[in-house]
């Protein structure tokens, strides 16, 4: 999405900026560290944050990191907005965890 935001013709290019208003400075950050070094050390801070900004700005691999780590940490808190977010951003590797998270913890999450 960058390399489009600066190679056609579209403001950023003719002003040579990139104005980002639609995260928080920390993930910024990571979503650059990521860029830069295809590590990212920071994104435990919010990490629902950086993967919508990931889906956003089309950096698939990113977003892709962030679902498996996603993936990782599900509780019976987060599931549910953890399957929500998979669908929304197209993570189906997250998706697949999700559901099968939720049959196996079907007696828990029914009240």
């Amino acid at each position: 999405m960058f390399e489009k935001m600066l190679t056609i013709d579209m403001k950023e290019k003719k002003e040579g900026v990139v104005k980002i208003s639609d995260m928080s400075k920390e993930t910024l950050e990571a979503m650059l560290e990521f860029l830069y070094t295809s590590k990212c050390s920071n994104f435990t801070e919010n990490p629902e944050a950086l993967f919508a900004a990931a889906h956003a700005y089309q950096i698939e691999d990113l977003k892709s990191l962030i679902g498996k780590e996603l993936g990782k940490t599900l509780t019976k808190e987060n599931v549910c907005k953890r399957l929500t977010l998979s669908d929304l951003y197209s993570e189906e590797n997250l998706k697949q965890k999700c559901l099968i998270f939720i049959v196996k913890h079907a007696d828990d999450l029914i009240v």
